[in-house]
């Protein structure tokens, strides 16, 4: 017995949920999507604003040198004349040079710069930057934060070293003084041919990233917001996707509790809605085999009764009898004997339908030659046929392409029929069992080549009403005429011959299809496929 498999419980953990699970999915990867979108964006624009600072001040740097360069600025005399006193300077003794640098020291700047010191302050306080006014050498001539020689020489840096070669360059270091990181660039200060010196500039690199700073806070309260409003998107699809599934499934459980007459009644053109149509096709497949199942035990209930109250009649006649009449004693228990066998033989057949219906329904792999299976049974039914004064019309070919059947399966499938043909066909009539090879595509295109087996009969025929129903166990057209002519086939009277023989097409892989005029005959046609 096959073990029970209990229904999943109502009340599912959150995090087990699909529901969560979508979201969570879903949302993670927003997240990381979302994330690496805006480590891109702030990327670029890190390089895209570092870029316009370099050039901005560059820009800067450029426009001191060219108001320095102006002659009636007086700014280039002051250069000149500061260039004049270091060269006469170096030319001086060691003792006077010594002298002139305890004078220096001693001043804040060099003596004669106070027009340079007045451009570096304005263009500090103007654009908020340092500048500084440096010469051929890297010394510093003036500062805007304070003493020029508290600089250190800057000959080695790389902008002054740019700026001598008439290049742009920029760089970014740590001022040792204060510990500030800066953005720093230059422009040289030359008349004509003749270099006067150096502007340097440096702008704070905390002010440089500050616009930066503002967009990456902008750029993250805005992907939160986008996060929240994709998590709730995603709660409301996520609820909304469920809500079928759940539907479903509470149909499932009270169809497998036996309420049979639930639908899911879901009408979506996604697959879930694909889904539930799906589950309702299989509610109304399990319907219909339930009705049919109830309508199997009734019917053979019945054919079961049917037999056993004849037996239960005539056995009590008997006993009231008590041998007074011994022919009609006899007749009665030739009556019993013969219900008796009736019964063996519904036993018989309903216990080759179980066998029949509890195999696999495939065709074998080896293939096999019916031919000389056919010709046995036209053989052997010729003498029946002269029995019952039928005309047999018989039309086998020499040869026949193998078929994937069991070819006893195929011989009780034309038995059957023709058995069926004889109760039905009245003497004088005519049966005729034709076989025939059919080529791909001769009727139908989607059709492929098949062997063609017809059993007709020129009976009474089968009304329209009943044509869709002869297949259907237990029943049949005549139920009076076919319990008097039950004989040895395998529906032994009870309906059951041709729902086996349908059966037995099918497992073989075939089709099988009835065409019926009445007061004309009846046809049957079984087509297996050349494999």
């Amino acid at each position: 017995m096959a073990e029970q498999v209990a229904p999943v419980p109502a009340h599912i953990p959150w995090y087990r949920r699909l529901q969560f699970r979508l979201i969570a999915s879903y949302g993670l990867l927003f997240l990381v999507v979302l994330s690496l979108l805006m480590a891109m964006v702030i990327n670029t624009i890190y390089g895209v604003q570092l870029n316009q600072a370099e050039h901005d001040l560059e820009v800067k740097a450029l426009l001191a040198a060219n108001a320095l360069e102006d002659p009636l600025s007086g700014y280039s005399s002051e250069l000149e004349e500061y260039e004049r006193r270091e060269s006469h300077d170096e030319n001086d003794d060691e003792g006077e040079s010594d002298e002139h640098e305890d004078r220096q020291d001693a001043a804040t700047n060099a003596p004669g710069t106070q027009g340079l010191q007045h451009l570096a302050d304005r263009y500090a306080e103007q654009d908020g930057i340092w500048v500084t006014i440096l010469d051929v050498r890297g010394d510093a001539i003036v500062d805007s934060r304070g003493p020029a020689t508290a600089i250190d020489n800057q000959l080695l840096a790389p902008e002054f070293q740019a700026a001598t070669l008439l290049i742009e360059q920029h760089d970014i270091r740590t001022d040792p003084l204060n510990g500030v990181r800066y953005m720093f660039a230059a422009a040289p200060v030359q008349i004509g041919e003749n270099l006067l010196g150096i502007v340097r500039m440096a702008q704070p690199m905390s002010d440089v990233m500050a616009p930066i700073r503002d967009l990456a806070l902008k750029l993250l309260l805005a992907g939160v917001a986008a996060l929240a409003l994709a998590t709730v998107l995603g709660i409301l699809l996520a609820r909304r996707l469920v809500r079928p599934i759940r539907r479903l499934r509470e149909t499932a459980l009270t169809v497998a509790s036996g309420d049979l007459s639930q639908s899911a009644d879901i009408n979506t053109r996604d697959e879930i809605g694909s889904l539930a149509r799906t589950f309702d096709y299989m509610v109304s497949e399990l319907q219909e085999m339930m009705r049919r199942q109830r309508l199997f035990i009734a019917n053979a209930s019945h054919e079961l009764r049917t037999p056993l109250t004849n037996i239960k009649l005539r056995s009590e006649a008997l006993l009231t009898l008590d041998g007074e009449d011994p022919a009609l004693s006899k007749r009665y228990l030739h009556e019993i004997d013969s219900e008796a066998d009736r019964l063996a033989r519904l036993a018989a057949t309903l216990l080759d339908l179980s066998k029949i219906e509890n195999r696999e329904a495939t065709p074998p792999d080896a293939t096999a030659n019916i031919q000389p299976m056919l010709l046995d049974v036209a053989r052997a039914m010729r003498m029946r046929m002269r029995d019952a004064d039928l005309t047999f019309a018989v039309r086998i070919p020499e040869r026949l392409p193998a078929l994937r059947v069991r070819v006893d399966e195929v011989e009780t499938v034309v038995l059957n029929l023709l058995d069926n043909a004889i109760k039905y066909t009245p003497s004088d009539g005519t049966i005729g069992l034709i076989v025939e090879t059919e080529e791909a595509g001769e009727d139908d295109a989607a059709r492929p080549a098949s062997v063609k087996i017809v059993v007709s009969d020129s009976g009474p025929g089968i009304p329209p009403d009943d044509l869709a129903h002869i297949f259907e166990y237990f029943y049949r057209v005549d139920k009076a005429r076919s319990r008097q002519q039950a004989g040895a086939g395998m529906g032994a009277g009870a309906g059951l011959g041709l729902a086996i023989v349908k059966t037995l097409v099918e497992q073989n892989g075939g089709r099988i299809n009835v065409s019926s005029v009445e007061n004309r005959g009846t046809t049957f046609t079984v087509r297996f496929p050349v494999r």
